[in-house]
């Protein structure tokens, strides 16, 4: 049973400030992709008032979507403030990334200075340059900041270093780790999408997990579309040669060094004289595009859709009998299970995994998917292969792969977890 001061809390609307970058477009309501722009809608459809502070740049398209600081009223509750950086990427992992955020970081500490002050501030990291921002700011003003764990920054550019240069690695990385552990030690509770992502921020922190920090999964809407919408979109795909007549397996998400996803196109490669129905349909820009479609060339399996909305991956999944979630096993891939997997469990699509971590644990537990040994193209064909010739079997997954979704991952569970979450943050500051 809650306290009274919870009570008394949960009468109240807060105001909040939600810092990251998502989809840097969430004017169209029914298409919100991302756990921030997931958040904004559900907190400001409950009356709260939420101000989201993001970029003017497409991370996905590389490209900015305005070249100066623009503000935009979504809803009476939400308004949406994009910065400019003055400064693009072409490389996730690159140094003019490192500025760019730098920049990011500058344009926010000037502009949220002109604006009223929030109860509360969630902030996404990375980056590390936005959180500290919001860190400083929270400490002025005395407000509560929660940073919400994604990706292990700066850890993650350990594998942009060959293993002959990892000495070197340590070096340039020691102030990157001094600031970010800094940054956590003073903000006031820590959220992370898995456990150990959570585990890893109170780490740098420099203390143990306390009552205020919390594991939050990321969620994901179910697909809404009218019947004239589904039926556009399923166009769009025919006329590319993709149907229900063949067996097609989705790959959805940034073609970088951090995917395996040559394992599974070898993979479908291997069986392509025995299933020649197989067909590997990849959603998605990245650095490595390019090799990965050298690699594809001369297979008619395999097709390369680029970048896709909302809408084109949900009517491509209904058309799908699994997705594939590839990554190599890198300390940052290894325990999570990010928004790409929880995208397929949506649709109802079993997984053919590569992670030994948290996602094995998850989808052999829920029976769900199937993982093979990142690498080995062999491993992934037969596990393609179990799906393929087990028809009642892939079936029976799909539906433990919705049911899944519906207990963990719905956007709506993980959004009032949220607002119990933020209430909780806010009880002990506020006395009714």
């Amino acid at each position: 049973m809650e306290n009274s001061t919870m009570q008394a809390a949960k009468k109240k609307r807060f105001h909040i400030w939600l810092i990251g970058e998502g989809e840097p477009l969430p004017v169209n309501q029914t298409e919100r992709l991302m756990r921030l722009g997931m958040l904004a809608k559900y907190l400001s459809g409950q009356g709260h008032k939420v101000t989201w502070w993001s970029s003017a740049f497409i991370h996905g398209k590389k490209q900015y979507y305005c070249d100066e600081y623009k503000e935009i009223s979504i809803n009476a509750n939400e308004r949406l403030i994009l910065l400019h950086s003055n400064t693009a990427y072409k490389k996730n992992i690159s140094l003019s990334r490192i500025v760019y955020h730098r920049k990011l970081a500058a344009a926010f500490r000037k502009y949220s200075r002109k604006k009223s002050v929030p109860e509360l501030i969630f902030c996404a990291w990375p980056t590390a340059q936005f959180a500290r921002e919001a860190v400083r700011y929270g400490k002025e003003n005395k407000i509560p900041v929660v940073v919400d764990i994604r990706d292990l920054w700066p850890d993650i550019f350990n594998r942009a270093f060959p293993d002959r240069l990892q000495w070197l690695s340590k070096i340039v990385l020691k102030p990157l780790q001094y600031s970010a552990s800094r940054t956590l030690r003073q903000a006031s509770a820590i959220t992370g999408m898995v456990p150990h992502a959570m585990a890893w921020g109170c780490r740098y922190a420099g203390r143990p997990a306390g009552e205020r920090d919390q594991t939050i999964f990321i969620g994901n809407e179910k697909p809404c579309m009218s019947e004239e919408e589904w039926e556009q979109n399923l166009s769009w795909w025919r006329e590319k040669g993709v149907t229900e007549a063949t067996w097609n397996i989705c790959y959805f998400g940034t073609l970088s060094v951090s995917v395996d996803l040559g394992t599974v196109m070898e993979a479908v490669r291997m069986l392509a004289e025995e299933y020649p129905d197989i067909r590997l349909i990849i959603g998605g820009e990245g650095d490595c595009k390019e090799k990965l479609m050298r690699q594809a060339q001369g297979s008619k399996q395999i097709y390369f859709a680029g970048w896709l909305n909302g809408q084109q991956m949900n009517s491509l999944m209904k058309v799908c009998r699994c997705g594939t979630y590839s990554y190599k096993n890198s300390e940052d891939f290894y325990h999570t299970f990010s928004n790409k997997g929880i995208q397929y469990l949506s649709c109802g699509l079993p997984i053919i995994n590569s992670l030994g971590g948290f996602a094995r644990e998850l989808l052999l537990k829920n029976e769900c998917g199937l993982t093979y040994q990142e690498g080995n193209a062999a491993d992934c064909a037969e596990q393609i292969k179990r799906l393929y010739s087990d028809p009642k079997r892939c079936r029976q997954m799909a539906e433990n792969a919705r049911a899944l979704f519906e207990k963990s991952f719905d956007a709506a569970i993980v959004n009032r977890q949220f607002e119990d979450y933020f209430y909780k943050i806010l009880g002990g500051q506020q006395d009714g």
